[in-house]
């Protein structure tokens, strides 16, 4: 979550505790390496040492959260956007299973509902990437044990879209179709990753098909998961200025979280389709949806 989001101005996260939480090594608190690595950013930089001690980072943290006061309070939000997004996926049960019973824990994945998937010309660039952070970070441990156990190569469990479905955790799904980070890291779009319409028809082509992968994947989660797709090109929604205006079907952005957010907290068991919103159609808003 961005600081300064509006989700922080919208009742009832207006009167909430906020813990900001920053990190730097793009394997989303996962690393658990025993060894640092020394490495050149360029042949002339001088040699850094490096640790991939994320999983040990979050440990301490949630520990010392706890004994701030943490045990104390009724529910928890567990968020994050971009590679804070794929946290949220991969640690919304273990952060979840460190609380007391007393606290209910939900979670938001702002973008990273990504699609395991070769880009447009076929070369598995974010597959091979998400490879190397699994396994040069050590992160088995870290990912959903669950995804793990269905799938021995646990690489795939740095996908959001393939965790998903083994979260347990309630968990809204907030993602662009589009998303802007995505197409130029996985989809391979280049210099049109702000304006699928300026893309070439093959390119358009595979976005659109990704996009649509994303909404399958979204009605197949389990009844507990809400999400918001939207076709407004974006990454990181709940930072901007969207969150009131944006909207599928008359249903705001923030509208669409909050509802389901009560329901979550609440132990309501909503249908597969009430907390689900998403555009069918391709490329531009549909109908009067605003962006």
């Amino acid at each position: 979550m961005y600081e300064g989001s509006q989700l922080f101005a919208t009742p009832p996260f207006d009167t909430a505790t906020l813990v900001y939480a920053l990190y730097c090594d793009g394997g989303s608190w996962s690393g658990n390496a025993a060894a640092p690595v020394i490495a050149k950013p360029n042949a002339t930089a001088p040699p850094q040492t490096i640790y991939y001690r994320g999983r040990p980072l979050l440990d301490a943290l949630i520990d010392s959260l706890l004994a701030a006061g943490l045990d104390k309070a009724s529910e928890l939000l567990f968020a994050g956007c971009s590679a804070g997004g794929l946290t949220a996926y991969m640690h919304a049960d273990y952060v979840a299973s460190r609380m007391p019973p007393s606290v209910t824990t939900v979670a938001l994945a702002d973008a990273m509902f990504s699609i395991d998937t070769a880009d447009a010309q076929g070369v598995p660039v974010f597959p091979r990437l998400m490879s190397w952070v699994f396994n040069a970070m050590n992160s088995s441990a870290s990912v959903d044990q669950d995804c793990l156990a269905a799938n021995p190569n646990g690489t795939v469990c740095m996908f959001g879209a393939n965790t998903a479905p083994y979260v347990k955790t309630p968990l809204f799904v907030l993602n662009s179709k589009y998303d802007t980070w995505q197409g130029g890291g996985i989809i391979g779009a280049g210099g049109c990753v702000n304006n699928i319409s300026n893309c070439s028809t093959a390119i358009q082509h595979f976005w659109v098909g990704y996009g649509n992968r994303m909404i399958v994947a979204l009605e197949s989660l389990p009844p507990q998961h809400g999400g918001f797709l939207s076709n407004c090109q974006a990454h990181c929604q709940t930072g901007g200025g969207e969150w009131q205006t944006r909207t599928i079907d008359g249903v705001s952005m923030g509208a669409a979280f909050i509802s389901w957010y009560n329901d979550a907290v609440s132990s309501t068991q909503p249908s597969s389709t009430s907390h689900r919103h998403y555009e069918a159609c391709d490329v531009t808003p549909c109908r009067d949806d605003t962006c």
